[in-house]
């Protein structure tokens, strides 16, 4: 059933620059947009004609959108919007048409969206005090306010921080397209292979900032706000660094999670802030469990280097010295973030690991697995590599179908190990290769990674084409004006 909504205070001019109220002062110019609640309501809203509209007494007048309908025809100084309930998580837009004789007149109508916010996630305001929970009151998120996704019970937790440019207020509501959609890129890290194993080691925070204009479906000229490619760090920086999550953190020991516009990538050290961070390319991304667990896992949290950029040939790669037996942890003051492509290289085989994992009680039935986590030295590496004394085995590096080289999820042990190795630093625990083994089992015969890890058909709950600028944006309302 259709309410019937008559919107007050907004009037619009027909032939007119200013309308007129009953006092006989200037009323304000008719506003762009009229914005209507997610639950419809009952107002009145006058429309003030010139005298020669007003003479002919009649008009008519249309909506392009079927939940929101006008009389087809009327007189008089007063016209009835009727809007359905909005059940959608998006606001939606119409355009009402009225026309008297010559004179058109276009009036925009936005309806807020039905939003659900999950009130059990705790958050911290501005000044940092935390809060057992979200209050029911609260309808938009405040510049510097944190909600905090996941709290680690394991260690010191490896931190983690999904922060954005270009999301307006409405964007920022509780319960909105930012909240849910970082929610929902935080639990697509946490599905990744090796990081699902150890979800309690991770904190996870979403920083909020409110911008005065939406990136979203209303872009930026060059099609994103770009604000760590055009070393405006200023904009985000000061509330990364006042955020009592990170207080006494290294900058190298958290990842950033950078909700952008038209931009994906993701590194793993910048010299300008010292975070490790990856791009998300909001909206634009077609294969979201793959940018998450190249970009994001890879590059930015393990600091793996793309083997597409390493050289084909064995011959010509550089070698790592095998890890000792049992692993010492790693301290951050030893991290050399900026050697991350070592992390793609040859890597020699440990046998000394691989026998103390299988000696363990109930792991001789892994035995027959070994030739899936090493390969033979290439014939000519020895002679390319006179410097190389190590043994005639490394571990399997399959580039031609590892995540960080091909498109798809397909992941390599070696990959794996360093994803388990970060995840162990950043949380301050002790790790081996012995207890890698022991839990590397499971993905060592999976062949549909989409499939084991539930992520087929998996997607945003937030849609959009970001190169369709026709249509106009939802959001557009909530845009803060620029100053004339």
């Amino acid at each position: 059933m259709k309410t019937r909504l008559f919107v007050l205070t907004m009037c619009a001019a027909l032939a007119v620059n200013v309308c007129v109220g009953a006092d006989g002062a200037p009323s304000p110019e008719t506003a762009k947009y009229i914005i209507i609640p997610v639950a419809g309501g009952q107002q009145a809203a006058t429309i003030f004609f010139s005298e020669k509209i007003a003479a002919a007494g009649a008009w008519t007048a249309s909506s392009n959108q079927e939940w929101c309908t006008v009389p087809a025809s009327g007189s008089g100084e007063a016209v009835a919007i009727s809007a359905t309930e909005n059940t959608n998580i998006l606001p939606r837009r119409a355009v009402v048409t009225i026309k008297s004789g010559d004179v058109e007149k276009k009036i925009a109508v936005a309806q807020e969206p039905k939003l659900t916010p999950n009130l059990s996630l705790s958050w911290t305001d501005t000044d940092g005090k935390r809060h057992d929970s979200i209050p029911a009151d609260k309808k938009f998120w405040n510049t510097g306010e944190v909600l905090e996704y996941n709290r680690a019970t394991v260690g010191k937790g490896a931190n983690i921080v999904i922060f954005n440019d270009a999301f307006n207020k409405m964007e920022m509501a509780v319960g909105g397209v930012y909240e849910t959609s970082a929610k929902e890129a935080a639990e697509l890290f946490l599905a990744m292979p090796v990081v699902r194993d150890y979800k309690d080691h991770f904190n996870i925070s979403i920083l909020m900032r409110v911008w005065d204009k939406s990136g979203l479906y209303n872009q930026y000229p060059d099609g994103t706000f770009r604000a760590l490619w055009d070393r405006q760090e200023n904009r985000f920086l000061p509330l990364l660094r006042d955020m009592p999550q990170l207080k006494d953190v290294p900058h190298e020991e958290v990842s950033l999670y950078y909700f952008a516009h038209g931009m994906a990538g993701g590194y793993m050290w910048t010299g300008r802030t010292g975070f490790r961070y990856a791009s998300y390319c909001f909206g634009a991304e077609p294969n979201y469990p793959y940018w998450t667990i190249h970009e994001m896992m890879g590059h930015c949290f393990a600091s793996l280097g793309d083997m597409y950029q390493a050289p084909r040939d064995y011959s010509k790669w550089d070698f790592i010295l095998k890890d000792k037996l049992p692993v010492k942890p790693v301290t951050a003051d030893s991290w050399k973030l900026r050697e991350w492509a070592l992390n793609c290289r040859v890597v020699e085989w440990n046998q000394e690991a691989w026998d103390a994992f299988i000696a363990l009680p109930g792991n001789e039935k892994y035995a027959d697995n070994l030739d899936k986590y090493r390969k033979s030295l290439p014939s000519n590496y020895r002679a390319e590599r006179p410097n190389y004394t190590g043994g005639d085995y490394i571990w399997e590096i399959n580039y031609d179908r590892d995540f960080m080289n091909q498109h798809h999820l397909w992941s390599s042990a070696w990959s794996r190990y360093l994803v388990y190795r970060a995840v162990m630093q950043m949380s301050g625990q002790p790790y081996s290769l012995v207890d890698f083994f022991a839990n590397d089992q499971k993905y060592i015969d999976v062949t549909d990674w989409h499939g084991f890890l539930g992520l087929h058909g998996w997607k945003h709950s937030y849609q959009y084409d970001p190169h369709n600028k026709e249509s106009g944006s939802p959001f557009a309302p909530w845009d803060v004006p620029k100053a004339e």
